[in-house]
């Protein structure tokens, strides 16, 4: 049974552009364009979502979502709006919010958090939760991202195979993780998780770490050692960085993959090998490929199935519930009692692009609870580096917000022209812009 979708908007052209756009993909939905009949439809729709304008001229997006006490309803809610400050920004999210989208909205990013909530539900009926898979492996997985659960769910499918997983994503992302997580629910979980860094050892240690070796193999192999592969017999063994793996060492790794068989630096004795290989990476493989780094026959050995874990900056709607995570932790181990950020602090991190990621994230929440002396982290206890930005940041965010911006406005008005049959005034109207502005956006992306 698909989703039900309650629409509030005081632009009823809006509302019946939503509508029709859900309703065309199987959704149900109803619309309200006056507050007085909130509580009643409430009572007798009973919605799965709702779609909410923040600014509208009879009441206030903030006091309908206080008034109706959504959060203690649990009913997930999107704010859409056409003049939300940063301030509101924070503010919504605090507040529970799934998603704040300016407008004119993106139609297919809008649909990709439906589905993503539809997904949620589906697994919650099966006794499962979405942004977790078992306690023991998933427990800091945590997300209300719809490209993430995506993620962890494919992760839970393709844990039981034996096929071969590549994980690629940003340093910080929690590849990690989710490598942990595969073992812990395949058929070798009982057998060890072992991980070996690619990146870090020169390419004579790494085979030797990999393979191991026998006594007088390499200058200073004074005795014999037991590689990784042993190590991780009848359990998994994780290639993090795998793109930093020279070509010569990507030979011998594709011969134990096509054989199964292997043997130590110096040695003749052939070992065989037992433990399935999840990789990780967070470089362009195609791109090394191209450039003869990365061995394209290795690379379709290793991802039979392919798991792509976005940055942070893709999942503003998980900044929330991680720094509450990671406020938790670190009062208990440091015996604080922080219960928030202020204002400010909020601000910025939604401001901040985290190039780190989740790891840079924990540590800034890290940082701001052991110098927090009272409940509220102030933005005076910030680090030098997030209380500036450079020219040159700000107008790479700005060109990265102008390009993603422009996507959206461009698929806006293709999607409300197909919906009005072409109408520029009815048109016009669904965006909430004048006739004049829309034909000078038509023409500027193209579609005039």
């Amino acid at each position: 049974m698909s989703l039900k979708i309650l629409i509030i908007d005081d632009e009823e052209e809006i509302c019946l552009t939503l509508t029709e756009y859900f309703e065309y993909y199987g959704y149900e939905c109803r619309y309200l364009c006056s507050s007085g009949s909130i509580e009643k439809m409430l009572q007798q729709y009973k919605a799965d979502v709702i779609l909410l304008d923040l600014k509208m001229p009879e009441w206030d997006g903030f006091e309908v979502i206080d008034s109706l006490n959504l959060s203690e309803r649990n009913i997930p809610y999107i704010v859409i709006s056409g003049h939300a400050s940063i301030s509101d920004t924070v503010k919504v999210m605090k507040l529970g919010a799934m998603n704040l989208y300016p407008k004119p909205v993106d139609m297919d990013t809008l649909l990709t958090e439906i589905r993503g909530l539809e997904q949620k539900r589906e697994l919650k009926s099966k006794g499962e939760t979405a942004h977790t898979l078992p306690a023991e492996s998933y427990e800091k997985i945590l997300t209300q991202n719809p490209l993430m659960i995506r993620v962890i769910q494919m992760a839970k499918d393709v844990a039981g195979t034996n096929a071969g997983v590549l994980i690629r994503g940003e340093s910080g992302t929690g590849k990690e993780l989710i490598a942990v997580a595969i073992h812990t629910n395949s058929s070798s979980k009982e057998g060890p998780f072992v991980k070996v860094n690619c990146a870090a050892l020169m390419d004579t240690l790494l085979e030797s770490e990999i393979f191991g070796h026998e006594k007088g193999a390499f200058t200073g192999a004074v005795n014999r050692k037991i590689g990784l592969f042993e190590q991780a017999s009848g359990g998994t063994l994780f290639l993090d960085e795998i793109g930093d793996m020279s070509i010569e060492t990507q030979a011998k790794m594709l011969r134990i993959l096509q054989d199964k068989k292997y043997t130590r630096l110096g040695g003749t004795t052939v070992f065989k090998s037992n433990c399935r290989i999840l990789a990780a990476t967070n470089k362009n493989l195609e791109e090394n490929i191209h450039s003869g780094r990365f061995r394209e026959d290795l690379y379709y050995r290793l991802s039979a199935v392919t798991l792509n874990l976005p940055p942070l900056r893709k999942r503003p709607e998980d900044l929330a519930i991680l720094i509450r995570y990671f406020i938790r932790r670190f009062n208990s181990e440091y015996n604080k009692n922080v219960c928030d950020f202020s204002e400010d602090v909020w601000e910025l991190v939604y401001k901040h692009s985290w190039p780190g990621n989740v790891r840079e994230l924990k540590n800034f929440v890290q940082r701001m609870v052991i110098f927090t002396n009272g409940k509220v982290a102030e933005a005076d206890l910030l680090p030098e580096q997030y209380k500036t930005y450079s020219i040159d940041d700000i107008r790479e965010s700005s060109e990265l917000y102008d390009d993603l911006l422009g996507d959206a406005v461009r698929k806006a008005i293709l999607d409300a022209l197909i919906v009005n049959g072409g109408a520029k005034g009815k048109t016009a109207e669904a965006l909430g812009i004048d006739r004049k502005t829309l034909y000078n956006r038509m023409k500027k992306f193209g579609l005039s």
